[in-house]
Order: C-alpha cells, then structure tokens, then sequence
C-alpha cells in the first residue's frame, strides 16, 4: 500500500495459508496482501512438463484434424500451445478452429497466444463441460489435461459420438512433505486463519503429510466445485468457494466473507 492509499485493509490481522505452486500464486498473493493478510506460501504441488512429448508433439503434426481444442486450466493450454509454438512456429490451422476455454484465466493464457477462444459459462464439472461440448457440432475434439485431470469429460463426449484425443500436456508433483512441518506447526499454534486450495490435488497432498484431524474445524477455501468436492470427501467443510474459479474471485470471497461474518 502506498502513502496515498487509505481505504482500510479488510483482512487485516487474518493470516492466509496459500498452497498454490511457484509461479501461480504471485497474482493471489498480493491481492490478499494489499488488503493486510499475512500470507503463508507453502505449495502442496509443483507443475512439470511430461517426461515425453511424443503424445503432445502427434497432435501438433494432426492439428487440422480436430474441430476444435478445449482447454479446461492455465497450464493445459501454456503447455499445449507452448508446445505447439516450438514445434511448428509458423502453423497457423488453430487460429481457424474453434478455441474453449474453462475459466478466465485460461481463456487468458490462450489469448495471449493470439487465438481467440470461447469462454464456457456455468461449466462446473466434467460432466458439464462435455454437456457443452456436445452442443458444438464437433465430431474430433483434442483435450490437452494434466495426468491427474478427469476422464469424465472424454467418456460422456464419446458416448455421445464424439471423438476425442486426450493428452497429457503437464504432470503434477507433489511436493506438500517439504513444507509439512512448517504447515503443521503454523496449525497447532493457531497462526493461520484461512486455508485456501486451487485443486483437488493440492488439497490432498497436504493432507497426506499431515497428522489426521489436524485439518478438522479450519476455514476453507477453495477455488471452485472440483476442489470443495474433493475437500468435503475427505470430512472438511468447504467455508468459502467463489462464483468463477479465478484468483480475483477467489479474493474478492474471502474478504466478503470476513465482512460478513467478523464485522
């Protein structure tokens, strides 16, 4: 905050555990920060590319074969359409194909790669994206994803005719036992305040290093559906979700919910 800035700093006092890896959480952060949080950086996972891009570099060599390319996180579409820039850098067959996004954060990523691409509103889950999918008329869809991401989408897009080319563009590491012991003595002195998740599996790496019931009665955040399923799976309640999955949104409902209720 700079000397011109008075407005009150509305998380004040609340400290902030962010599990968010190096490299995805600098935006979030100083959200929380510019209103007054102490935040803990302690990411549960780490984001690599695979060990092979031989899968990904198939569907760059076929790229005017599929109708259209979804996208369903940043780092499925910076990874595919990294990968894609590298290997044909002058390609331009998906610029005329039709680009979906999950999210406005990788509708952005995929922007930035100068593709325009269609926002998919109210898609929540697997099941919902392939809902919306279905609706485009396509026949041959290439679904870039992590090794963890769901199958869901894929299945119900096949049962519905739709051909679809799964790649594993990126690999989640899990890396939560490296700051565990942190994590775990920040909880039981009572420092922290807020728990916040951005995916199913940087929830459950941390709880896999940590002791059990040390999570039981902490606030929770997370980022959207997947992730506040996954979370209440495992015996936790979910105190805030925002309405989009992005980083603004995400802040914007943790401060209305300290409004709310610490006012």
């Amino acid at each position: 905050m700079t000397a011109n800035q008075t407005w009150p700093r509305r998380l004040e006092g609340k400290t902030v555990l962010v599990t968010r890896p190096e490299g995805q959480s600098e935006d979030f952060r100083r959200l929380l920060e510019q209103e007054g949080a102490n935040v803990i950086h302690c990411p549960t996972i780490e984001i690599t590319p695979p060990e092979s891009w031989q899968a990904c570099d198939e569907a760059v060599a076929r790229l005017e074969q599929y109708d259209g390319f979804v996208f369903t996180s940043p780092n499925a579409a910076k990874f595919f359409l990294g990968r894609a820039a590298e290997r044909k850098r002058e390609n331009t067959t998906i610029g005329n194909k039709s680009c979906y996004a999950v999210g406005a954060q990788t509708a952005s990523v995929v922007l930035s790669f100068g593709y325009k691409t269609m926002l998919l509103d109210g898609v929540t889950t697997g099941r919902s994206l392939a809902d919306a999918l279905t609706k485009s008329g396509h026949r041959f869809i290439a679904y870039p994803k992590g090794n963890l991401a769901s199958g869901e989408p894929a299945m119900v897009l096949r049962e519905h005719g739709i051909q679809v080319d799964e790649i594993v563009v990126y690999v989640t590491v899990n890396r939560a036992r490296e700051h565990a012991q942190e994590v775990e003595a920040a909880l039981r002195a009572g420092k922290v305040d807020l728990l916040t998740f951005f995916s199913p599996s940087g929830f459950e790496s941390l709880v896999e290093v940590l002791p059990a019931g040390l999570l039981s009665g902490k606030t929770i955040a997370a980022i959207g559906p997947t992730t506040a399923s996954a979370i209440r799976s495992a015996g936790f309640e979910v105190a805030i979700m925002p309405a989009l999955p992005s980083s603004m949104e995400m802040a914007d409902a943790i401060i209305a919910y300290y409004n709310e209720n610490l006012s």
